[in-house]
């Protein structure tokens, strides 16, 4: 722990804007890892990216009105594993819901009828036609 991002984190609270510019070139790198470890236990599949998962976790931290209190520096990492968490549920139950979505336009799709005199009785001892 930086006793410097603790500082930071404490400017943050009082309202400082520039020192959440100057936390992200603290934590910067232990985010990205921790979106790294993240992503490959989510499995394959994502088409979100490490970086990208990492601004998204960072807007939702800082452009959702008042941070909360951190405690520390530590603190606020396990706040941002979470929103990354969060993040990353939310992409998949978006990609779901395109998925269901484009499904659910796609015209159906009949096969021709076939004639009856080439059907086969459903039941033994029927007779065809």
């Amino acid at each position: 722990m930086s006793a410097s991002a603790d500082r930071l984190l404490e400017q943050i609270q009082a309202g400082d804007r520039e020192a959440a510019q100057e936390l992200v070139g603290i934590v910067y790198e232990e985010l990205h890892r921790m979106a790294g470890r993240l992503m490959a236990d989510a499995g394959r599949g994502h088409t979100l990216q490490t970086t990208a998962l990492v601004h998204e976790a960072w807007i939702k931290l800082f452009c959702k009105g008042t941070p909360p209190g951190w405690e520390s520096e530590r603190h606020f990492l396990r706040v941002a594993a979470r929103a990354m968490r969060q993040v990353l549920v939310d992409h998949v139950r978006a990609k779901r819901t395109l998925r269901r979505a484009s499904t659910a336009r796609r015209p159906l799709r009949f096969r021709r009828q076939q004639r009856p005199d080439r059907l086969r009785p459903l039941l033994p001892g029927a007779v065809s036609p």
